[in-house]
């Protein structure tokens, strides 16, 4: 699967370099400072194909329908930051404990949906786009869960549809 995991990640960079009026992609490259904030903030504790991801394409938006719209969204440091605070405050003022560990990593920007990972399991599909109508103790419940390998994969092989 690598081999057509690194066909994709080829295949999304030659779109955002062919994008010169950004267009499509609002997507740029970490610093490595920002690298290094990513790395420490996740524990490192992400499955490799998305810091091989976040390294090799970058974050913004991806599949733009027009200026300011993007389909999808992965996190900088910053945002991933204010979110992960953002969905702590959340469980904590709903009052709401759980054994599922979730760490957001983007949005999906149709209906605002995150986009995440199950740190509390090990197995390797721990990732999903979760409904943003559903209450995040029930997520685990109602998940589709894939790796990030399978879902970029998905992303590119429809030019973006499949994204949810």
């Amino acid at each position: 699967m690598a081999t057509d995991y690194q066909r994709a990640l080829y295949t999304l960079q030659h779109w955002i370099d062919s994008d010169a009026e950004q267009q499509r992609f609002k997507v740029r490259a970490l610093s490595e400072a920002e690298w290094a904030e990513i790395a420490e903030a996740t524990d490192m504790r992400l499955p490799a194909a998305y810091y091989g991801f976040i390294r090799e394409i970058g974050v913004g938006e991806f599949f733009l329908r027009h200026a300011h719209q993007g389909m999808f969204c992965l996190y900088g440091a910053d945002d991933m930051r204010q979110n992960q605070r953002f969905l702590v405050e959340h469980l904590l003022n709903e009052g709401i404990n759980m054994d599922d560990e979730y760490l957001m990593v983007g949005v999906h920007q149709s209906m605002g949906d995150w986009m995440g990972f199950n740190l509390a399991g090990t197995d390797e599909r721990c990732f999903d786009v979760f409904d943003h109508a559903a209450p995040v103790d029930e997520y685990a419940e109602i998940a589709n869960w894939r790796t990030f390998e399978e879902w970029v994969l998905a992303v590119v092989a429809s030019n973006g549809v499949a994204s949810l």
